[in-house]
């Protein structure tokens, strides 16, 4: 009986008001649209230029490394990728 009490008492003041649902459904509006912008933005990601010199600087720097594993010096390579 007690513990009924003491919740009837905390729940005062926080009835859900007009302004509290309005504020509720912005905010899940909110949240369901950056959801939407991020699976976007993971789309374009793949042709994020700082992506591209990773994947570029890897691949020379794996090329250089097989040369030197086979002994190719004086082959002067332009970078594949451009």
């Amino acid at each position: 009986m007690q513990l009924k009490k003491s919740n009837e008492e905390a729940q005062k003041g926080r009835e859900t008001t007009d302004e509290y649902a309005e504020l509720a459904e912005k905010m899940a509006k909110l949240e369901q649209e950056e959801k939407s912008q991020l699976e976007e933005l993971v789309q374009f990601k793949e042709n994020d230029p700082e992506v591209l010199k990773q994947r570029r600087d890897q691949a020379m720097l794996a090329l250089k490394g097989a040369n030197r594993w086979t002994g190719i010096r004086k082959i002067k390579l332009k970078d594949p990728f451009f």
